[in-house]
């Protein structure tokens, strides 16, 4: 796959009843350079200035010193020190736990503990018919008793609003068993009319021992029922003891100002470095409003003792740079911790902004000392292109001396892209996937990297069409693509939210692909699929006049090269589209097709599918591409063959009990999705009896080996 760039077949959906038409998708992970740009070329908004004084850089020192010391738990005496530091200095202001309103009343948090028994099956980890999925959140335990056990945070409410409006809720799941099944752990109302945003919830999990493990979670939401305030809330779990905390929102300096939105936190700590002085780093992104006027910053705050279900928190006030004038709303900050040399001087953040007014097409990184509560300065400006780049997200590492990152953000209206760098300076830039057109709409990505495995990377994003979302995970390894999956939702759903990567410890450790649709959330196991490009066309939904097919939901079967050629695998899609097979290894199957209305129809002759990379295959360029020749002509020019349409009953053949059954809707009138409407108006009338009448005049029926 490295190198090379497939060229793919997939669906554009226009509406259910319109034609709809295919374009090509594109996959590729060929390196180019990435374009740096100084501040001397682009005129960025400064960044804030950090001027130390003698006594300041003492409290630092001493500091660094308890941070280091990986025996004891430091934290509280490192929170002293900070607020000592902000009595000299006034740049940033500790606010103990609980300084404002409630997220979670006395009532939730004491029977926030669910039944641990209620285990779940590996496809589902929640459904439910009468809730949203808005965020999804997650993490792996990755150190001492306990490592591998897997956290899934799902938010979940209702579309009501006002001022009482039920209150949306994060359940909290875990596997045990690599995510083969999960159990309920946690569910946490929150309080009446505060509503979470979709795709605005972050996790980070900090570990010192066996018996000491939190899970800090961090998402945006807004209050009175989507009327109130745009804020940010942080909750914060003891996994061991089995507690929650209640901290209200966020509350930096200038939180309570009307005109201030706060939205997608963000949220990342050096707990992989270190155990016991670890420190958390969170960044929201702010929009203003002030006399009629947009405004648009990355604000930071960091908890120093973050071993605890009540932690203090010390707010930056000021942004990162002086605030970009306008509005956006897919403007948005990343972070990720990354060392440099083995010790406490070696510490950095690195914030990544994206969508920023007035420079959509820059990838912005901005970088800060990770000890202290120092204001960012600007490390590097990446622009490749013109496009717009949104919904730009990083990862790293996090061990000693291990400098690769990756940031994987989506250029509009042209798909998804990553910028990796081996030493946190220079940068190239790849291409991963892409085309299909304008209705193809790439979102939402994700990145997560393995804690203490330099250049091991998991991405997620999804990619919308009017009438399913597509669900892609690729795995990296020392920066380099090694696998995929082209599409998870092989059961055409539709969401609210993002999917997001994580991992599981099987076979020297491997993805898991955690997905939501409308009302329910799934997880894939395993890093890599038989990903097969596959097109056939529908007798009953090709018009030759306008030489443009429609397509319906079909299912594609690997089966088995001998008799009784059993099924080995299926998937689920339209039939012009990317099928992923997630449990059939590469190897040389047969390959079967079924739609609700028409013949089953076989690929002529057994096919060798492969990984990674995807597999190409069609049948409506020639009759004997389908097993037997069992294909009509569509079209004279081009010259198109399709399946034989009218076994409305599938058993196989087109005959008297078909046409008998499109005759009695027809004299009915029967409208809508049904599988006697051959031709797909939604409409059963004459012209679907026709084509069935005729098939079944020539015996049309299945031919397989």
């Amino acid at each position: 796959m490295m190198g090379k760039i497939f060229h793919l077949t997939v669906i554009l959906f226009l509406t259910c009843n319109l034609n709809l038409f295919s374009q090509e998708l594109t996959v590729s992970d060929k390196d180019e350079p990435a374009i740096t740009l100084s501040n001397e070329k682009i005129k960025l908004p400064p960044t804030q200035e950090n001027i130390q004084s003698k006594e300041e850089l003492m409290i630092i020192g001493e500091m660094n010193r308890l941070k280091y010391d990986q025996t004891a738990l430091n934290g509280e005496k490192i929170l002293q020190l900070q607020k000592k530091l902000e009595a000299l200095n006034h740049r940033s202001v500790t606010k103990p736990y609980e300084t404002s309103s409630r997220l979670f009343s006395d009532d939730a948090i004491r029977n926030h503990l669910q039944n641990q028994t209620d285990a779940i099956t590996m496809s589902g980890i929640y459904s439910s018919p009468s809730a949203y999925i808005k965020s999804i959140a997650t993490q792996t335990e990755q150190r001492q008793g306990g490592s591998g056990t897997i956290w899934v945070s799902v938010a979940v409410g209702g579309g009501d609003g006002g001022v009482g409006a039920t209150p949306d809720t994060l359940l909290l799941f875990k596997s045990v068993n690599n995510g083969i099944s999960f159990s309920l752990y946690s569910k946490l109302p929150l309080n009446v009319g505060n509503k979470i945003n979709y795709d605005d919830m972050d996790m980070e999990i900090l570990e010192f021992n066996s018996y000491i493990k939190y899970i800090h979670l961090v998402f945006g939401y807004i209050t009175d029922g989507f009327t109130g305030s745009y804020r940010t809330g942080l909750v914060s779990y003891d996994i061991i003891s089995n507690t929650v905390g209640n901290i209200a929102s966020l509350d930096f300096p200038g939180n309570n100002f009307p005109g201030n939105k706060y939205t997608r936190p963000r949220i990342v700590s050096d707990n992989a470095y270190y155990q016991s002085g670890s420190y958390v780093t969170i960044a929201v992104t702010q929009d203003s409003l002030d006399n009629g006027n947009y405004y648009h910053m990355t604000k930071f705050c960091r908890i120093y003792n973050p071993y605890t279900i009540n932690p203090s928190v010390t707010y930056m006030p000021k942004s990162i740079y002086t605030p970009f004038a306008g509005f956006s709303n897919v403007g948005q900050a990343d972070i990720a911790y990354y060392n440099t040399g083995f010790s406490a001087s070696g510490d950095s953040i690195i914030f990544v902004v994206s969508g920023t007014p007035g420079f959509f097409n820059l990838v912005l990184t901005y970088k800060a000392y990770g000890n202290s509560s120092e204001y960012p300065v600007q490390s590097t400006i990446l622009f490749q292109n013109f496009n717009n780049k949104e919904y730009a997200r990083i990862a790293s590492n996090g061990g000693g001396n291990q400098k690769k990152m990756m940031i994987v953000y989506i250029e509009e209206n042209i798909g998804v892209s990553i910028f990796k760098s081996v030493d946190a300076n220079n940068w190239s830039n790849s291409f991963i996937l892409g085309g299909g057109g304008i209705l193809f709409q790439f979102k939402y990505p994700d990145i997560i990297g393995r804690r203490n495995f330099d250049g091991k990377f998991y991405i997620t994003n999804k990619s919308e069409t009017p009438m399913t979302d597509v669900i892609t995970s690729y795995v990296f390894d020392n920066l380099n693509i090694t696998s995929s999956t082209i599409n998870h939702n092989n059961s055409g759903y539709k969401s609210f939210s993002a999917p997001k990567p994580s991992l599981r410890f099987v076979n020297n450790d491997s993805c898991l692909t955690i997905w939501p649709a409308y009302s329910s959330v799934y997880s894939s196991c395993g890093c890599s699929a038989v990903n097969l490009a596959f097109r056939a066309y529908i007798q009953g939904l090709y018009d030759p006049v306008t030489n443009s097919p429609k397509y319906d939901y079909s299912a594609l079967y690997l089966r088995q090269t001998i008799p009784p050629y059993a099924k080995v695998d299926s998937a689920f899609g339209y039939n012009a589209t990317i099928f992923s097979f997630h449990n059939a290894g590469p190897g040389s199957y047969y390959i079967s097709m079924n739609h609700r209305n028409s013949i089953e129809t076989w690929y002529k002759q057994p096919q060798s599918l492969v990984t990674p990379g995807i597999n190409s295959l069609s049948l409506y360029q020639n009759a004997s591409d389908a097993y037997g020749s069992n294909q009509v002509q569509v079209d004279n020019s081009p010259v198109t063959f399709a399946i034989y349409s009218g076994d409305v009953n599938q058993d196989g053949v087109v005959d008297a009990t078909d046409a008998g059954a499109i005759d009695n809707d027809a004299s009915n009138f029967v409208t809508g999705y049904v599988n006697t409407d051959i031709t797909g108006d939604d409409l059963v009338d004459a012209t679907d009896a026709a084509i069935a009448d005729n098939n079944a005049f020539n015996f049309v029926a299945k031919i397989i080996p």
